[in-house]
């Protein structure tokens, strides 16, 4: 009977996964400390969960996680300004829209959107920015475009 069940339950978990989508939001925080992460967050009163190895920081915080992509745009601007790195934000919804936004130094140097259009119904194509670059000079970015 135990061999049936588990037989079952293996042959029901793909038919409703099909129904469920990941959705995820963090800040990746590159070339930062535990010493400068923890002050910058505690002085702008964000209560967040955090990972840093080898000087790359992840933020969990509890508003990104409700994928608000401008206040998650925001906080990462405002993160790689007072830290004086690059921070990149990322928010995944329902694995139909991917949206990373990539600040310097507190300017925005590279966005992408999956479906910019996704919550009004559209079929809008992926849009991408990869800003202070005209069309002709866009290629593929380097990490040391970014670092």
């Amino acid at each position: 009977m135990k061999k049936v069940c588990a037989i079952l339950i293996l042959l029901l978990i793909p038919a409703f996964s099909c129904f469920a989508g990941s959705f995820y939001s963090n800040i990746v925080v590159l070339s930062v400390e535990s010493e400068k992460l923890i002050p910058v967050l505690l002085q702008m009163g964000i209560t967040a969960y955090y990972v840093i190895k080898d000087r790359i920081g992840v933020i969990f915080e509890e508003k990104i996680d409700e994928q608000d992509i401008e206040y998650g745009a925001g906080l990462t601007s405002v993160l790689s300004k007072k830290l004086n790195t690059t921070a990149i934000y990322t928010t995944n919804h329902d694995s139909d829209v991917l949206y990373i936004n990539i600040h310097k130094n507190g300017q925005e140097i590279f966005s992408y959107d999956s479906a910019p259009d996704y919550f009004e119904g559209g079929d809008t194509p992926p849009q991408t920015a990869i800003l202070n670059l005209p069309q002709s000079k866009r290629r593929i970015i380097l990490s040391s475009d970014i670092l």
